[in-house]
């Protein structure tokens, strides 16, 4: 019977496997990626493996997610300081995230693996989950600083999805029309699916507004 692990132990295995795991992809890409020697290189036996991760594809997912969770914090972080135009600033750091992404796909074979893998896997909840997570984050830290903002968390999570899509078809595009393309889609759905409320000030505002152009009338 194999070692019961900890849920800490387990969540520090988990991390170990996925950081080797990387190191295999930029080596191999996932197509060549053995988990005996990833296993190895963890320091788990190979059905310590399997009790974390059902298949590979399974591990190179997790991966996909960890390593967006990673660089996303840094963004949210960076994100949480723009009040004046909320959408405008999380439409340009998610146009600029997918096109270094896309020229990992055209460039490295580990990015074009797990991105053929990402398109052959039905969308999960667990990644919706995760980017709600950062919505509500970045909802937290704008109105901490006196900003409401609505957002539709679905619909930002399809203009991801539909991203993927795009990046995984970038080679029939001419080179300027899918950047171009790729940045009408994040920022017409971003500023579609972030609206800022206006603040009492703002109301205010625009009710002497109304009732003097009634009174003009």
């Amino acid at each position: 019977m194999g070692k019961a692990y900890t849920e800490e132990e387990r969540d520090q295995i988990r991390i170990r496997i996925m950081e080797e795991g990387v190191r295999l992809f930029h080596e191999n890409g996932s197509q060549s990626l053995s988990i005996r020697e990833l296993t190895a290189r963890a320091g788990i036996s190979l059905g310590g493996f399997y009790s974390f991760y059902p298949t590979k594809e399974a591990l190179v997912l997790d991966i996909v997610r960890y390593r967006s969770a990673q660089k996303s914090q840094a963004m949210v972080e960076a994100l949480a300081l723009e009040t004046e135009d909320p959408a405008g600033a999380v439409a340009e750091a998610l146009y600029g995230y997918l096109c270094d992404m896309a020229g990992k796909i055209r460039t490295q074979r580990m990015y074009r693996d797990m991105m053929e893998l990402v398109l052959r896997t039905p969308a999960d909840a667990a990644g919706d989950s995760w980017f709600s997570g950062i919505l509500c984050q970045l909802q937290s830290a704008w109105r901490e600083r006196g900003v409401s903002c609505e957002v539709d968390a679905e619909g930002l999570w399809s203009i991801i999805c539909a991203a993927s899509v795009l990046m995984g078809s970038g080679d029939r595009f001419a080179e300027p029309y899918f950047e171009e393309t790729l940045r009408l889609l994040t920022d017409a759905g971003t500023r579609r699916y972030i609206r800022k409320l206006p603040t009492g000030a703002e109301k205010s505002e625009s009710n002497k507004s109304d009732k003097k152009e009634g009174t003009d009338k």
